[in-house]
């Protein structure tokens, strides 16, 4: 362990030395004495002679004039010498002439530079941003910092004191450095939305009619949200509207055999389509989706991976089948307390349904007969389960879904349909997208629609109703306010490790509720409040800066081929940086533009679960106008307030300005170290994504294609697996004690981002000191900046979660736990290892 001297060691021991380079140009040397000059060497002067003349100037010597034209003469010859080699050596002169200017030059930055540094180092910053910025970052130190070694536990050594000082409410599942960022956040739009909105509108820079029409708007929402009085009075009547138009598109009483089609309607025309009948699942379909239910299947508008001016339509599995992961439903216990839960809320909600209800028959005969669940019933439920427990069989694995060279399976209509026959592809498109009939689908997995239609074949109507409306209760159960879905918040809460009644403030709730529903217009009032313009361009500088580090290191990747490196560093060039926010679809300072986005969303103050539906049909007919037309790469696919980026595969990288706050972001007048070790990475992880497991997979235009080499194909393989056993060690206990290890191959895009994103911005930010040298932070003088840059880092990474939580994300997520993340990238940052003087300072792995 280090003890308090090795920490002032290692600061005292810092230099900002520069490599020495010995320039060893020989200059060519030529020999221009002639045998003139060894004459006139030998010649005797003339005032050493005996015969002399005397030197008055009275006398004229007859001999005298002749001297001084022969001294004449030999003066003209040495200067005419002398320009010869001039002339000759003309060239090796001029060049002697630079180095020795170039030699002085660097010599001069040099002294500046230690005069600059030397002078920084003894200067600490005063002012109100910098004590309040070192404050927060003791406080999250170990208390025992001095005595700790940084390279053995990063984790405590900068998150310790954090640790000490939050502990979870009743109602998180998690809290962490960024969830604190979210919550400013909230309070930030909650002041927005509880302000009178002629106030808030005025206070804009350019205030309009249209902003106050606009703010109202969103207003009338929240409030609505807020008025659970009104909500509890109309208990699960919107929910069962939903549950009965299940029942009147696929009524469960009309029979269905094991191994026939579903019934068909009636001969109908629908937009441009004509049919000889279609059967009542896809009609049922095709309801949910506009609601946005989520079943066996889903559909999306995307960018077609392989034309990126074309938008294309993505045939995908559910995100999840019913419980959050696909292993759980190996779970006995947990299948177990599933099934009770999905009885109680269904026998509850049928209880309030009116007496001649024809919604889930089976349950219904047994509850008019027993008043409670009973053999059939118990046999229904178990229905649903195993249909959902086939269905996440069938689903393709978390590790492989994401990947393009997977997942990108164009099919044509009729091939799409004998995949899956018993969905009427061309139905559904008339139904959510009329009069457009695309070339192809991206069928995502065309072996999971097998599977399904495998397992529709062998599934009664009555299950696959109960089914269905399992998957409705579950999306809108949590929105309405009756004691026949209580039992579900609590099984939800237990999932994420949760009291069983814990629940968020309400406000909390009603914000996050309208930034998910109306954000654009909620951003718009935000970004006034909270984003000035220099922030805008003291972030893109960064992410400039980090992006021209990523091309030095692009080209002197020695494991790329030539060709690689070039169409990679021409990739870096085109990724378009977008930062703070969006200027198109809608642009977020334009209130018309936003006026017309959510013009078709009727809200009322008084009808929170109606303004849901208007909100959420909204949407989806947004995504679905998209088919047909050019892929605009601008539309963001996360709201300005969010406290993350992303990148996309068109080739751009977003960051919102709900991350550009402090602890992740400061000022420019905050020593730059600060700023650079949280946000830059973030930068950096996003530029990251463009060259790692999937994004290496698309061209320098963003266009699925192969540009890779084999070779250099095989290298990358090599070292991504580094990462992938690197991750694979780090793991958390299960409720037995058992180790639950993380999925190295599911979490490799993220982790290769962050090794890539830490490391690139470091050396950003080093080229930057040695251009704009910082000052020190008050209380934390004993740190090097190189170090304060890595606690900055590591600062945002502090958090906690409860341990069922946890082990969901160790299963399911894309995302290592925020533990492993901090520590398996500084173990893979050189600078890390040197800047707190490690042992070892190879990293244990490196992509970029």
């Amino acid at each position: 362990m280090a003890s308090n001297s090795l920490v002032a060691d290692t600061a005292s021991r810092r230099s900002h030395s520069s490599q020495k380079r010995k320039w060893s140009r020989p200059l060519d040397r030529k020999d221009h004495t002639n045998a003139n000059d060894q004459d006139d060497n030998n010649e005797d002067a003339p005032l050493l002679q005996n015969d002399a003349p005397s030197l008055s100037t009275d006398d004229e010597d007859p001999d005298f004039e002749p001297r001084v034209s022969r001294w004449a003469k030999k003066d003209e010859t040495l200067i005419q010498r002398g320009w010869d080699w001039v002339l000759g050596n003309f060239m090796n002169i001029l060049l002697l002439c630079l180095l020795v200017a170039a030699f002085l030059t660097l010599l001069i930055e040099i002294a500046v530079y230690h005069w600059k540094t030397s002078s920084s180092t003894e200067i600490t910053c005063l002012s109100s941003s910098c004590v309040i910025a070192a404050s927060a970052l003791l406080r999250n130190l170990s208390p025992d910092v001095e005595g700790l070694d940084p390279c053995q536990d990063f984790e405590t050594y900068v998150c310790e004191g954090w640790d000490l000082k939050h502990e979870l409410r009743h109602d998180q599942s998690e809290i962490s450095t960024i969830g604190l960022m979210v919550e400013n956040t909230r309070l930030t739009l909650r002041h927005i939305l509880e302000s009178p909105s002629g106030d808030i509108a005025s206070s804009l820079d350019e205030p309009s009619e249209i902003d106050e029409e606009n703010l109202t708007k969103v207003q009338h929402a929240y409030e609505a949200c807020l008025n659970e009085s009104q909500i509890a009075s109309v208990g699960s009547g919107p929910l069962l509207e939903i549950l009965r138009n299940i029942d009147a598109l696929f009524p469960a009483q009309r029979p269905h055999g094991s191994h026939t089609s579903f019934p068909k309607m009636m001969p109908t025309k629908q937009k441009g389509f004509s049919y000889t009948g279609e059967n009542e699942l896809t009609n049922v379909l095709a309801y949910l989706m506009s609601i946005e239910v989520d079943t066996m299947v889903s559909f999306s508008v995307e960018v077609d991976d392989k034309d990126l001016s074309s938008s294309s339509l993505h045939l995908k599995p559910p995100r999840k089948p019913g419980l959050p992961n696909k292993s759980d439903y190996q779970n006995a216990p947990l299948v177990q307390d599933y099934g009770n839960i999905i009885g109680e809320v269904l026998e509850a909600l049928l209880l309030e349904a009116a007496p001649n209800s024809t919604i889930l028959p089976g349950l219904k005969e047994i509850r008019i007969e027993n008043r409670g669940l009973k053999t059939r019933s118990d046999a229904l439920v178990q229905s649903i389960i195993e249909y959902e427990a086939k269905i996440a069989s069938a689903m393709p694995d978390e590790e492989i879904a994401p990947e393009v060279t997977k997942y990108y399976n164009p099919r044509s209509i009729d091939e799409t349909r004998a995949l899956l026959p018993q969905v009427s592809i061309q139905y559904l498109l008339s139904k959510l997208s009329p009069g457009f009939k695309p070339e192809k689908i991206i069928v995502h997995s065309p072996s999971y629609l097998q599977n399904v239609s495998h397992i529709l074949k062998s599934t009664k109507k009555e299950a696959l109703q109960a089914y269905l409306v399992w998957k409705a209760v579950q999306t809108y159960g949590p929105l309405i306010k009756d004691e026949a879905v209580k039992p579900l918040q609590r099984f939800n809460n237990k999932l994420q490790g949760m009291g069983p009644e814990a629940s968020p403030e309400r406000w909390e709730t009603c914000v996050n509720y309208v930034d998910r529903g109306l954000g654009w217009i909620l951003g718009r009032f935000y970004i006034e409040k909270a984003f000035p313009i220099e922030t805008e361009q003291f972030g893109d500088s960064i992410a400039l800066n980090i992006k021209d580090e990523y091309l030095s290191r692009l080209g002197t990747a020695a494991w790329m081929s030539r060709k690689a490196r070039k169409v990679a560093a021409e990739k870096a060039r085109n990724i378009e940086r977008n930062i703070g926010y969006p200027t198109t679809e809608p642009h977020i300072r334009n209130p018309s533009d936003l006026q017309d986005y959510y013009r078709d969303i009727e809200i009322s103050k008084s009808t929170f679960f109606a303004n849901t539906i208007s909100i959420t049909q909204a949407r989806v007919r947004r995504m679905w106008r998209k088919l047909g037309h050019p892929y605009n790469e601008s539309p963001w696919a996360i709201m300005v307030t969010f406290t993350n980026g992303y990148y996309d595969a068109p080739n751009k990288v977003v960051i919102p300005v709900g991350v550009m706050q402090p602890p992740m972001f400061h000022a420019p007048d905050v020593p730059q170290y600060l700023t650079y070790g949280a946000f830059g990475p973030l930068v950096g992880h996003g530029i990251s994504h463009a060259f790692d497991n999937r994004g290496r997979h698309h061209d320098s235009k963003g266009n699925y294609t192969d540009w890779w080499d084999t070779t250099t194909a095989r290298a990358f393989e090599q070292k991504a697996q580094c990462f992938v056993d690197q991750y694979q060690a780090f793991g958390v206990p299960d409720d037995d004690g058992n180790m639950v290890h993380v999925n190295g191959q599911l979490t490799l895009a993220e982790n290769i981002a962050d090794a890539g994103g830490l490391n690139a911005a470091f050396a950003a930010w080093k080229k930057h000191e040695m251009k704009h040298p910082s000052q020190l932070l008050p209380g934390l003088q004993n740190f090097s900046k190189e170090q304060l840059f890595f606690i900055s880092y590591g600062n945002r990474w502090c958090g906690k979660m409860r341990a069922d939580e946890l082990i969901n994300r160790v299963q399911s997520s894309p995302d290592a736990p925020d533990f492993a993340r901090l520590l398996g990238t500084v173990a893979n940052s050189r600078g890390f290892r040197e800047s707190f003087n490690c042992p070892r300072k190879e990293p244990t792995c490196e992509m970029w």
